[in-house]
């Protein structure tokens, strides 16, 4: 009996050893909301990606959103005033009713808070977003800080 070996090119066994996780559940990044009209927005948390969503679009603003008649709370006027997110989808109807929570994207993940602050600083200056407030941020003492 005579042994062969054998060679292959590509591995037999494919080694994963977690499992991939969901974007949304993803802590210390960049992120980007693009909405319908082509206005964006750039954001940075050190936290789950979900939870600063739910601090942009609270459940009175979600709700907002979800009703036909027009009808202003004091919730909803208070999540505006913290949120330029909630508040551009609450002052344009069209680009409320295409809401959708996929229109958050991360941009850049990073290993510290410090990375965040300039990744987010970098971002706002390079793309410029329309709904971001920071726009008046001095980005060169944030960047060189």
């Amino acid at each position: 009996m005579l042994l062969r070996g054998i060679f292959l090119s590509k591995s037999l066994l494919k080694v994963q050893l977690k499992d991939p996780i969901p974007d949304q559940d993803k802590s210390c990044v960049v992120y980007k909301f693009n909405c319908s009209c082509e206005k964006s927005y750039i954001g940075q948390t050190s936290r789950h990606l979900k939870t600063r969503i739910k601090e942009h679009l609270p459940a009175c603003v979600l709700k907002f959103i979800e009703q036909e008649p027009v009808i202003k709370t004091i919730a909803t006027k208070n999540a505006a005033k913290r949120s330029s997110v909630a508040e551009h989808l609450i002052n344009n109807r069209d680009c409320a009713r295409k809401y959708d929570i996929t229109r958050f994207k991360i941009i850049h993940h990073c290993n510290s808070v410090f990375d965040l602050v300039k990744l987010e600083a970098i971002s706002i200056f390079l793309v410029k977003p329309e709904l971001c407030k920071q726009n008046e941020l001095d980005y060169k003492k944030s960047l060189f800080s």
